[in-house]
């Protein structure tokens, strides 16, 4: 990253991990848990993962929530690093000097929980004021928070925001897997290659994370992946365009399936794929994912 300095970013998330180097000028940032993704409006801005906050000029009337938030700030010199989590909530000001900095990026993904991959039903029921609320279960907040439970493995009905002299944590303390390409086979459970017929193929990028075994799981699913059991596998022109779908109304239908099935079963995948799916999503692509 270069520029003159004094510019500023939005309030917004990255799917990527970060790794921020200095290397000219100086960066003071703001950090904030996925757990406050309500508080910081992620389901009311024009697009999602980019809050309509202005961290610089907090206006408490129009987002009263926004008080509810623990936040963390780091002061960057050169020479300075800073390690940002992917899905975190920051905010970055470029001081009035001419400003380098070098961003490295790279994917990672939720350690497996004792259930491994296998999905499990949805232990707590929501509301139907929460559901409401949800945009029929569109809430990119909804979807952050259940990230960051994941990886802390808590529920979202336990109080999940420390004490202040519990906010230091070593990263060793959690645990990820790569993202990595020739790990994915692995990274699945271990049988890809006869029991996930999408291992090794690419889902508009990806993998197939979810439970394979799982008869409802997106990964037998055609919308999703053009593979159903028993089939060959077809013309990626056939599944992309089957009924004169275009791609992007084809990936709309993979990820309202997808959205709807994460409702029903606590699964990995849903963790890692819905916030990637949700992020940068106008508020028009919301709305039509939520009335399909």
């Amino acid at each position: 990253w270069m520029s003159n300095g004094d510019t500023s970013s939005k309030l917004h998330i990255d799917t990527d991990e970060n790794f921020l180097t200095v290397i000219n000028g100086y960066k003071d940032l703001v950090l904030i848990s996925p757990k406050y993704s309500r508080d910081v409006y992620a389901d009311e801005a024009r697009m999602l993962g980019v809050s309509e906050v202005n961290v610089s000029a907090v206006d408490l009337h129009t987002f009263p929530r926004i008080a509810n938030v623990r936040y963390m700030t780091a002061h960057l010199k050169a020479g300075d690093g800073l390690y940002l989590p992917q899905m975190w909530w920051h905010y970055v000001y470029s001081g009035p000097v001419r400003q380098q900095s070098v961003a490295m990026w790279w994917k990672s993904i939720p350690y497996q929980k004792g259930f491994a991959v296998k999905s499990v039903s949805t232990s707590r029921e929501r509301t139907p004021e929460e559901r409401a609320a949800e945009n029929r279960n569109t809430s990119l907040a909804r979807w952050l928070e259940e990230y960051i439970y994941w990886i802390d493995d808590l529920r979202p009905d336990l109080d999940a925001r420390p004490a202040c002299e519990n906010q230091i944590q070593l990263m060793s303390d959690f645990q990820f897997e790569t993202d990595k390409e020739e790990w994915r086979d692995e990274l699945t459970d271990g049988e890809a290659t006869t029991e996930n017929p999408n291992a090794d193929m690419d889902r508009f990028g990806s993998a197939c994370y979810f439970d394979s075994k799982n008869p409802e799981s997106p990964c037998w699913q055609r919308v999703c992946s053009g593979f159903t059991p028993g089939e060959k596998e077809v013309e990626e022109d056939e599944v992309r365009h089957e009924d004169d779908k275009d791609d992007e109304e084809m990936e709309s239908l993979c990820i309202r399936y997808i959205l709807d099935y994460c409702d029903k079963f606590e699964d990995r995948g849903c963790v890692i794929e819905l916030p990637q799916y949700l992020n940068k999503k106008s508020d028009d692509a919301v709305v039509h994912l939520a009335k399909m």
